[in-house]
């Protein structure tokens, strides 16, 4: 499945290129694995979503682009403490911090909906009565530049509107884990290890001057990791619908040698199994010639020679064809299909 935001500038530019209609909304592409062998191009279901922008004004958010607001943030979560009978208990079994760029990490915690900072987070500005929190994206490159105090240029930042949220139901919260992250991590919450990402390495925090009011950070990296990271896991299923004997050890090898790519070489080789999977001769030519091309293990070579050939093509119809542009249209209310 791909998802394109008209509203994402890069996305756009794409729609455009393929002809897709303008105005707010977002497509939904999803490249179904039962497709026939050797097609020119893949069978490309797809549905369009359309929503409407307009500009709201709300009072009482806190809005992490501005380095005084990021900084209390920073200070006043890190060192929060719990008022237990008489006892003041901490939040957080981690060192009290001082500067935005030091919690970024954790507000970029890779777990599906976050983590125990997050909750945290979002209680205690609950609590406050804020309305709304402005924050960098955890899927996205984000940057702000400041000037005098105040964002001037930004990117990819997320807004939680809290205005017509339920009252919380928990009173407190708090984390016993003794470290903050210095890198890209799935924390999660307490049913979680916290562990490194793939490519999480190859993603960085930049930052001047932030202790002042002239500065700024970036993220830099996170945009190809998602990327990649989806991709892979689009390869892994591919793998297992079209390969399905050894499919565990050939998804293992599979995805072993992807994480130990550099990410946007990683792109373009998950990019091409996955649609030499769904069956593009092109995408399976340029499958074997990188094979032919590059020295390679031997478990590599052998699974990269499966998937840039299939052998467990399952038997495709008319009527198997249609019946999955139904399905997916069953499950979007949508109508399209198209090559």
């Amino acid at each position: 499945m791909e998802i394109l935001d008209v509203g994402v500038p890069d996305q756009r530019e794409i729609l455009e290129k393929a002809g897709m209609p303008g105005g707010p909304r977002i497509i939904l592409q999803y490249y179904p694995f039962a497709q026939e062998a050797g097609r020119g191009k893949p069978l490309v279901l797809s549905e369009t979503l359309e929503y409407d922008l307009s500009d709201v004004t709300i009072s009482n958010v806190l809005d992490l682009r501005r380095p005084e607001a990021a900084n209390w943030f920073c200070r006043t979560l890190t060192g929060l403490h719990l008022e237990v009978g008489n006892a003041r208990l901490p939040c957080f079994n981690r060192e009290p911090l001082d500067f935005f760029p030091q919690i970024i990490f954790s507000l970029l915690d890779q777990c599906r909906g976050g983590g125990n900072f997050h909750l945290i987070a979002g209680l205690y500005l609950r609590r406050l009565g804020i309305a709304g929190l402005v924050f960098p994206s955890a899927r996205c490159d984000a940057l702000v530049a400041f000037r005098g105090g105040e964002p001037f240029r930004w990117r990819n930042w997320s807004f939680v509107d809290y205005r017509d949220a339920p009252v919380p139901s928990l009173l407190g919260f708090y984390e016993e884990r003794p470290h903050w992250p210095g890198e890209l991590v799935r924390e999660g919450g307490d049913g979680y290890s916290p562990s490194a990402v793939t490519f999480g390495d190859q993603v960085r925090i930049i930052t001047t001057s932030y202790q002042e009011a002239d500065g700024g950070f970036a993220v830099e990296g996170l945009a190809d990791r998602t990327q990649a990271a989806y991709l892979a896991g689009s390869a892994e299923a591919g793998i297992k619908r079209r390969m399905p004997v050894d499919a565990d050890q050939d998804t293992a090898t599979f995805l072993e040698f992807l994480a130990s790519m550099p990410v946007k070489e990683a792109i373009i080789l998950a990019r091409m199994t996955v649609l030499s999977l769904v069956g593009i001769k092109s995408a399976q030519s340029d499958l074997g010639s990188f094979i032919r091309n590059n020295e390679l293990p031997g478990p590599v070579v052998d699974t990269l020679g499966k998937c840039s050939s299939p052998s467990a093509w399952p038997p495709v119809s008319d009527d198997a064809e249609s019946d999955a542009i139904a399905y997916f249209t069953g499950l979007t209310g949508g109508r399209g299909a198209r090559e």
